[in-house]
């Protein structure tokens, strides 16, 4: 990637999570040339081992297979389904784990529904793909436009790296491929660059994820700005009441055309 785009930032932590959070977007987002532009590639990554075991790989220089990924499935280990209600929680001594901590609290709610997907394969599958929602909501809670100038592009690529076992190479699950303009303009490039079957993949695994200030219409599957006065709308709650009594007729500046 730093041969083809130039500098890279990495956002990410355990799990991939992007964990330097606003302040490292705003970091590296101010260093962006007029007109340029910044890609983001996220995605969490699984193992698979020689015998076909999701959620195992065997590192080079060691004898034995090892969890992959460590940290979303000791998240889950440690929030077995016999002992979900209790799990861990952070205590004093463990200030340093913050990282480790966030992730089960994340997928605390979530561990009812994976004990259940089945086998021990179906469930580290199901696990990769929460793993890859926990990272996609943090980065779209972190990620902004402000940097962006009239042509620049933000470009989002995630999905889930599997590494596997053996003479074959690792692989590549695609999950999302977007760009978007200065206005929150979405311009889907999953089916161009990667096929039908990858799109329609994606469609039934992932969610549609809105930027904040956005909102899903479930008719049209697609993010459209929220009103003023909404709930989702990024005015504050007393611009809100201004709005709503002083200026009911308001609308979105971008709707104007």
């Amino acid at each position: 990637m730093r041969e083809r785009y130039g500098e890279v930032f990495p956002l990410g932590g355990l799990a991939g999570l992007p964990f330097t959070g606003k302040t490292g977007w705003g970091a590296f987002s101010h260093h962006v040339p007029e007109n340029g532009n910044i890609m983001v590639l996220y995605a969490p990554h699984v193992g698979i081992s020689s015998d076909g075991k999701v959620g195992t790989v065997h590192r080079h220089g060691q004898e034995e297979t090892t969890s992959a990924c460590g940290a979303s499935i000791g998240a889950y280990n440690s929030l077995a389904p016999s002992d979900a209600a209790a799990g861990r929680h952070l205590e004093d001594a463990e200030t340093r784990d913050r990282q480790m901590e966030y992730i089960i609290d994340a997928l605390r709610p979530h561990v009812e529904k994976l004990s259940g997907a089945g086998e021990h394969n179906d469930v580290m599958a199901a696990l990769a793909f929460e793993t890859y929602n926990m990272v996609e909501e943090m980065l779209y809670e972190t990620i902004d436009r402000r940097w962006m100038s009239p042509h620049s592009k933000l470009v989002l690529l995630g999905g889930i790296m599997l590494n596997v076992d053996g003479d074959a190479p690792d692989q590549f699950v695609p999950l999302r491929f977007e760009s978007l303009d200065k206005d929150g303009n979405v311009n889907d490039l999953m089916q161009m660059s990667f096929g039908k079957t990858s799109a329609q993949f994606a469609v039934l695994n992932i969610p549609v994820r809105c930027e904040p200030g956005f909102a899903l219409n479930e008719e049209s599957n697609n993010c459209e700005m929220c009103a003023l006065t909404s709930d989702c709308s990024l005015t504050s709650d007393e611009q809100k009441k201004s709005l709503a009594k002083h200026f009911p007729a308001a609308i979105n500046s971008s709707e104007v055309d």
